[in-house]
């Protein structure tokens, strides 16, 4: 199980993900959860054989005019559909019906925008600034939104979201990885 969080706020976004592998009663470190693609940054829940693809798709390249909302999220897009096309490449996704499910979501954050995909290809925009998946979503959501208003960096607040959700939810844990663009750079 997993909890992504994330946070955008004044042209700055943060990320942060546990890094516990889990199947069944098994625990696993396994690949981070949350990847530096440019001017995105992608946190991945469900199968972990998407890392590799999450690894490897370019980077999202802020254009010569500034990134907008409408370049990020065509990104956004390509992204989710390219892992699903890739998915089904390898023999993955489960039939529902007329469409398949594929046990994967992505929550991408860039200074312009917050992003939820999930494994029925839905893309959504997110407003509000912040949101959170996997097992531990809730209790994310909650330190969040509780320590919105202190004192803290975008960092600190993705980190304390995703380390909150680590101590309530036993399928969370091994320790984080946060990212984070601050003005225009990646850290």
């Amino acid at each position: 199980m997993t909890v992504i969080a994330a946070v955008v706020k004044n042209g700055e976004c943060a990320i942060a993900g546990d890094r516990r592998i889990s199947w069944g009663g098994t625990y696993a470190e396994g690949d981070p959860k949350v990847h530096d693609k440019g001017a995105a940054l992608v946190g991945r829940a469900g199968s972990p054989m998407f890392a590799r693809y999450v690894r490897t798709y370019p980077d999202l390249v802020v254009p010569e005019g500034g990134l907008t909302r409408e370049v990020a999220e065509d990104w956004v897009v390509c992204l989710s559909e390219g892992a699903r096309k890739w998915a089904d490449e390898r023999g993955h996704g489960v039939s529902e019906g007329r469409s398949k499910k594929y046990d994967l979501t992505l929550v991408i954050a860039t200074p312009v925008g917050l992003w939820d995909c999930s494994g029925d290809g839905a893309v959504v925009h997110i407003p509000g600034g912040v949101w959170a998946q996997g097992s531990g979503a809730s209790e994310a959501m909650g330190a969040m939104h509780a320590l919105r208003d202190a004192e803290l960096t975008l960092r600190e607040l993705a980190g304390k979201a995703a380390m909150t959700a680590i101590a309530l939810d036993v399928n969370c844990g091994d320790g984080i990885d946060v990212l984070s663009i601050l003005n225009e750079e990646t850290s």
